[in-house]
């Protein structure tokens, strides 16, 4: 008897299209399939891709989420201690003027790999009595690991503020905000002249100066989806982010 298999087509951002376009493979599957209609939105916690998606797959996100900084950590091999907090940092530009957040999409692989060096440098291993480290995630983003259980931190979502109005001094909020803020102040002081940035302005790009910090994440037990389930499971995707929370549930994953 021939095991049966499911798929899931999850097609984020999709919105209403008009006639002239082409749609032939999504209509044979809603007209072959059973269409219904899944409410994945867990009542008092954030809608992102991030929820979502372990909702989507079974996870009640109020039980197993612990922030979004827990799946590029496991994603990157990097085993979180029990006081552990990691945080994503997306590198990105800040634009003095319009006091607005700019995402970069045009950092190469050898200007993250001397501006995350640099920052390694700069701290060496240590703040203020904390152990710290800046781990490289992709070219635009890294991952911040504290030694030290951040409990009280709150800070907008990347996503959240690019091209938004942003004063500096109203980024963090709760008790470790001076902290962070001090954190953020050393980034982009070692940033500002940087040989990566003068290079950038030599050839008319916008600054890496800034750094948003955020997807604060902590470690959790999350059992694997064959062990709830009895099924093995692979994730092609195209959203590297979805990739590291499938992985940490145990799918195999193709980046697409």
């Amino acid at each position: 008897m021939m095991k049966r298999k499911y798929m899931y087509l999850v097609i984020p951002g999709f919105f209403p299209v008009g006639e002239d376009v082409y749609t032939i493979n999504i209509d044979t599957f809603a007209a072959e399939g059973k269409v219904v209609r899944l409410d994945a939105i867990v009542k008092g916690i954030k809608i992102r891709e991030d929820i979502t998606t372990l909702s989507l797959l079974g996870y009640s996100p109020s039980k197993y989420y612990n922030g979004a900084g827990l799946f590029e950590s496991i994603n990157l091999g990097i085993s979180l201690g029990e006081i552990d907090t990691a945080f994503i940092c997306d590198f990105c530009y800040y634009d003095e003027n319009s006091k607005k957040i700019y995402y970069l999409d045009n950092i190469s692989e050898e200007e993250s790999d001397e501006l995350i060096t640099s920052l390694n440098e700069r701290f060496n291993g240590n703040f203020r009595g904390i152990p710290i480290r800046f781990y490289k995630i992709s070219n635009q983003r890294m991952l911040l690991v504290l030694d030290e259980d951040i409990d009280s931190l709150i800070v907008d979502d990347f996503e959240d503020v690019i091209t938004k109005t942003i004063e500096k001094q109203d980024i963090f909020k709760g008790t470790w905000a001076v902290f962070f803020y001090d954190i953020l102040d050393i980034v982009r002081d070692e940033l500002k002249d940087h040989n990566v940035n003068k290079i950038r302005r030599d050839n008319n790009k916008n600054e890496i100066n800034f750094i948003w910090i955020w997807g604060k994440g902590k470690k959790k037990l999350i059992p694997m989806f064959k062990d709830l389930y009895k099924k093995k499971a692979l994730n092609i995707t195209t959203n590297a982010f979805i990739g590291s929370v499938t992985k940490t549930l145990g799918f195999d994953v193709i980046n697409y």
